[in-house]
């Protein structure tokens, strides 16, 4: 079997997918990768919206939210490195990180319109009118604050004394 014999069976009788309107939030994304990709990042390449037509924001800011571990060792200015001398500071940050990772990673899964659109008069000043799409975009706002706000708010958090056996002093 050929992979465009692959590709026929797959659109012709198990991928949703209008021709008629290939930006609709309902088509199935099919992709071809080598490994699969969180859904984290589909929410977040969803979340962004296109500007003069091109999705190159979102795939910026998709690309962004992987890279950005790379830089922890830097953005981290806390005195400790174990969470369990962490002050309730940073914890609180990283049970907010934790939430928005899951939730946008629900969010990666199902459809835009899965909770509905907003409506009334100033819904129309809306670009899109999805509630899960506004959920997305706050809570990959938040993904990314975590790591931009990290060199504070670790700075600034009360840790707890780190016993002599841990520091070999």
């Amino acid at each position: 079997m050929s992979a465009a014999d692959l590709m026929a069976v797959l659109v012709a009788n198990h991928l949703r997918y209008d021709f008629g309107d290939p930006k609709s939030a309902l088509n199935d994304r099919l992709i071809f990768s080598k490994g699969h990709a969180s859904t984290l990042y589909y929410a977040i390449l969803r979340a962004v919206p296109s500007f003069l037509g091109s999705q190159f924001w979102g795939v910026l800011a998709m690309v962004a939210s992987v890279v950005i571990f790379i830089f922890l060792p830097w953005l981290d200015r806390g005195a400790v490195k174990s969470i369990r001398y962490r002050g309730s500071l940073y914890k609180s940050w990283l049970a907010i990180f934790v939430v928005c990772f899951l939730v946008l990673g629900y969010l990666g899964t199902v459809p835009v319109t899965i909770w509905g659109q907003f409506t009334g008069g100033w819904a129309d000043a809306l670009d899109t009118k999805d509630r899960a799409t506004w959920l997305a975009r706050l809570l990959t706002l938040v993904y990314f604050l975590f790591f931009i706000l990290m060199p504070w708010y670790t700075r600034r958090d009360k840790t707890k004394p780190v016993p002599a056996r841990v520091t070999w002093r």
